[in-house]
């Protein structure tokens, strides 16, 4: 009975995480990859997969545009490289640290987020960090990359650079849990994911669509959230 009421007592203190139906309704979110870094193509398509099966759990249905230029040219003709994100959109920059230092001690990623209105546009990614963070876990590289992603455009939607206590939204990400590649700490916590698709939906002027969630969504998620501090991976 004691060991019951144990279990009990830890599944009510875990977030609630969103089930992987296939039937959920997926709202659409163009992002824009600004690559100023020069992944590779191969290395960025396998982290925009890692990152787009993590929204996808989430009821998100990400569309890239690789806006980078390789030998001069862009990777994708669209309008939207040059016109930019516009107001329902989002831009991811890659981009090399101005300092590495030690890596654990350094974040990986950075939104910049309007704490008044809570909501963010740009995000920049430091793909030198990742790639020194992921060779000194033994973890893959893309899919780090991918997390990482995945984690600035949560800040970005959410609309708070503070962080979450479990899942992809925690501060600290151990060597251990870089090299899994799958499991509870790579996904957005259900009221995350509802409330990513109601600041969708707020952007592109859908709200009240059939499975698309309300604004007031987020209130309960971001008091919630704990430290404002980056993150960082140890």
């Amino acid at each position: 009975m004691m060991a019951i009421a144990l279990m009990a007592m830890l599944l009510a203190g875990t977030p609630g995480w969103p089930p992987l139906n296939e039937s959920t309704a997926r709202v659409p979110l163009t992002v824009l990859i600004d690559d100023g870094f020069g992944v590779g193509a191969d290395d960025l398509g396998a982290a925009r997969a890692e990152a787009d099966a993590i929204f996808r759990a989430a009821g998100i249905a990400p569309v890239w545009l690789h806006c980078g230029l390789v030998k001069g040219k862009r990777q994708d003709p669209s309008d939207r490289c040059t016109s930019g994100a516009g107001s329902d959109g989002i831009i991811v920059r890659l981009r090399r640290s101005s300092r590495l230092g030690e890596s654990y001690r350094l974040a990986l990623g950075e939104a910049q987020i309007d704490i008044q209105a809570h909501k963010g546009l740009v995000a920049t990614v430091f793909a030198d960090r990742v790639a020194i963070t992921s060779d000194r876990a033994g973890a893959n590289a893309s899919g780090v990359l991918g997390r990482v992603i995945a984690h600035e455009i949560g800040h970005l939607l959410i609309g708070t650079n503070q962080h979450s206590l479990h899942g992809l939204m925690r501060a600290v990400w151990t060597d251990f849990e870089l090299r899994r590649s799958i499991g509870l700490e790579w996904q957005f916590s259900a009221s995350e994911a509802r409330c990513m698709r109601a600041e969708i939906a707020r952007q592109s002027e859908r709200a009240g669509e059939p499975g698309v969630e309300q604004w007031s969504e987020c209130d309960a998620t971001r008091r919630h959230s704990s430290s404002p501090k980056s993150w960082q991976p140890r």
